[in-house]
């Protein structure tokens, strides 16, 4: 194996998306005739998930102060249990909705539909976004969630994957918590990760264990969503090479059966490998890294490579010596810039299929959730 470079704590961020280019402006109220050319009566309709522990107020202030998601002016509350005048008075208490004054992209007016989703399950939010496609034409939908769902809550990027699969209403994830954790597999599906996908994550240290000569390794999981497929993707990857990769083991941990943390430790002092690929949960990666430095499993002689959205922005305490981890470009950005990115881009793509088809197919591309057969409505030459 070759020498280990001289440093005592490695965190290297990598721009997963292309070079480093200065963020677009946030979202602007227009001006007046703005409005009158192409606002709220002819805009595009975007609708934002907000998943997390943030309050819908806080995020209406947070993106509508720039972004104009509501104002005094359009008719509605903005506390989470509002409903607003245009037809999504169905809306729940843990599920609201409402269309603000036209924000300005770059590429033109937009209609913000906020949905704050506070501990809701998926079955009763996929039944409140069929109801909103039923009443109000959709070009997009951003999903912004900052972390991992917690162990108890079950994630909802797969359920949005399937809208999008079923009624072609293309989704942006913005947020760390917010990717699928895969490549999008739902045929039909058009889901956008400006993220960090666990098998790009590895694709990139897998040339970083190149590079140095780390072809032994072992890998350390959890039972952590995903784990399955993230096994899958390191299998496939060193079956794929012609270099000599070894994995050395495969190191499964059940934290909840050791509260101690006793069997972990004797687990992670039991790996011979200097090189461990880690996938799990932040939270669990709090644990495992106590365990790590208990049995001097954390010191610069020991590399852990973090994998997963949810490693992708380890703000944590007790970091081993020498972790690396690799983060999308704009991980620093604050939530509402990230959804400011995501409305702004369906916007950019709802201008260009207008252009290029005019009003022939109306005012939205997608369907809903009760259309005949349940088929997606393509566009011609759209990309499959």
């Amino acid at each position: 194996m070759a020498a280990r470079p001289a440093f005592s704590f490695l965190l290297a961020v990598l721009a997963c998306t292309g070079p480093a280019q200065p963020s677009p402006p946030l979202l602007l109220r227009p001006r007046e005739r703005e409005r009158d050319s192409g606002g709220a009566s002819g805009g595009v309709n975007i609708a934002v998930v907000h998943s997390g522990s943030s309050h819908l107020p806080e995020t209406s202030a947070g993106v509508g102060g720039v972004g104009g998601a509501s104002s005094a002016g359009s008719g509605s509350g903005a506390g989470p249990s509002s409903s607003s005048n245009s037809g999504t008075g169905f809306l729940s208490r843990a599920w609201s909705g409402q269309v603000g004054e036209s924000v300005m992209t770059p590429w033109g007016p937009a209609n913000v539909i906020w949905l704050a989703v506070n501990e809701s399950s998926p079955g009763s939010l996929l039944l409140q976004l069929c109801e909103l496609l039923a009443t109000t034409p959709l070009q997009g939908l951003v999903f912004e969630e900052e972390k991992p769902p917690p162990p108890n809550r079950a994630p909802l990027a797969p359920m949005l994957e399937f809208v999008s699969a079923q009624t072609g209403v293309p989704v942006i994830a913005v947020g760390g918590g917010a990717g699928l954790g895969r490549e999008p597999q739902e045929s039909g599906s058009v889901y956008l990760q400006f993220l960090c996908s666990t098998g790009l994550q590895l694709e990139v240290i897998f040339e970083v264990l190149e590079e140095f000569d780390w072809t032994a390794f072992s890998v350390v999981t959890t039972r952590h969503h995903g784990y399955e497929d993230f096994l899958a993707m390191v299998e496939g990857m060193i079956d794929g090479s012609f270099i000599g990769w070894e994995r050395k083991s495969v190191v499964m941990l059940n934290l909840t059966d050791d509260p101690a943390g006793a069997r972990t430790r004797r687990l992670l002092k039991e790996n011979e490998a200097q090189v461990r690929l880690l996938y799990c949960s932040q939270e669990e990666a709090e644990h495992i890294f106590k365990a790590a430095w208990a049995s001097g499993q954390a010191t610069p002689s020991h590399m852990w490579f973090a994998v997963g959205p949810a490693l992708s922005g380890l703000g944590l305490e007790g970091l081993p010596k020498a972790l690396f981890a690799v983060r999308p470009q704009g991980w620093r950005d604050e939530p509402r810039r990230r959804i400011a990115k995501g409305v702004s881009v369906l916007t950019h793509g709802a201008m260009a299929l207008r252009r290029e088809y005019g009003g022939a197919r109306g005012t939205s591309f997608a369907g809903n959730c009760v259309m005949d057969g349940n088929q997606t409505q393509r566009v011609p030459d759209r990309i499959r």
